[in-house]
């Protein structure tokens, strides 16, 4: 972490990230009441953390079953090529696409209507290495936030 990103991310800034993670909907005001400050210092301290590139952006939660896409999967490949990144990027259902070390290049994350769709998808990764497939049948953990205590490296002294 750079020194800039240590000074904005005090217990204020820390708050500040919790809860537009939270509900990034929230008025300056809102914010401010909920970590003390001003609707004008909530309004500098969120200029400051995007510009430090600590917040990129605000984005809406969609639930992709009450969107006809009631099935979600990653896909794992293992061509290094740049032709599975360049798929993923094209293809609509997939939400996510990371590159990654170890036995596989590339995993995808999709949501797809049916079985068949997700076929099609794995149809056109096939010819780019052997895909392997994993259904999601249940969420424990679902999407959340990073939060200061996994922020915190052991043994660094940072409370």
């Amino acid at each position: 972490m750079t020194t800039d990103s240590t000074r904005l991310l005090d217990t204020i800034g820390w708050r500040i990230l919790d809860e537009l993670q939270e509900d990034a909907r929230l008025s300056y005001s809102e914010l401010g009441a909920r970590v003390g400050l001003s609707p004008a210092a909530v309004a500098e301290r969120m200029r400051r953390l995007e510009e430090a590139g600590i917040i990129t952006g605000y984005r809406a939660e969609i639930n992709p079953a009450r969107l006809d896409l009631p099935i979600s999967a990653y896909i794992r490949c293992t061509s290094p090529g740049p032709q599975v990144g360049q798929i993923a990027r094209e293809a609509p259902e997939v939400i996510e696409c990371h590159r990654v070390t170890g036995g596989d290049a590339f995993i995808l994350k999709v949501a797809v209507r049916s079985v068949g769709h997700l076929e099609a998808l794995i149809d056109r990764l096939l010819p780019y290495g052997q895909p392997t497939t994993m259904l999601v049948l249940s969420s424990p953990v679902p999407r959340r936030g990073i939060s200061r205590d996994a922020a915190r490296r052991p043994g660094d002294g940072t409370t």
